[in-house]
């Protein structure tokens, strides 16, 4: 994981499990925010040299966290849809 999320990287690592809970936590952390906006943007960039790191299935499964995980919720984007309709009256 050293060679993955931080330091001297090699390229093109598939990640392990243990790898990509650690990455969840980075993404966590950046969804989070604190401790401003220079902190926010060095998480950011740790992540993004992560993501760099990863091989094609790494960078497919981190995506896919991404999108699972970190994405809106349906039933709020539906919600707000109907809300929003029913605003402009259509």
């Amino acid at each position: 994981m050293r060679q993955l999320v931080g330091g001297q990287a090699r390229r093109d690592v598939e990640p392990s499990t243990r790898d990509l809970e650690r990455i969840r936590g980075q993404l966590q952390e950046c969804a989070e925010g604190r401790g401003g906006e220079i902190s926010t943007r060095q998480r950011a960039a740790r992540l993004a040299e992560t993501y760099l790191r990863l091989d094609e299935a790494g960078r497919r499964a981190v995506l896919k966290m991404i999108a699972l995980e970190f994405g809106p919720d349906p039933a709020r984007v539906n919600a707000a849809h109907k809300a929003y309709q029913a605003a402009v009256g259509t």
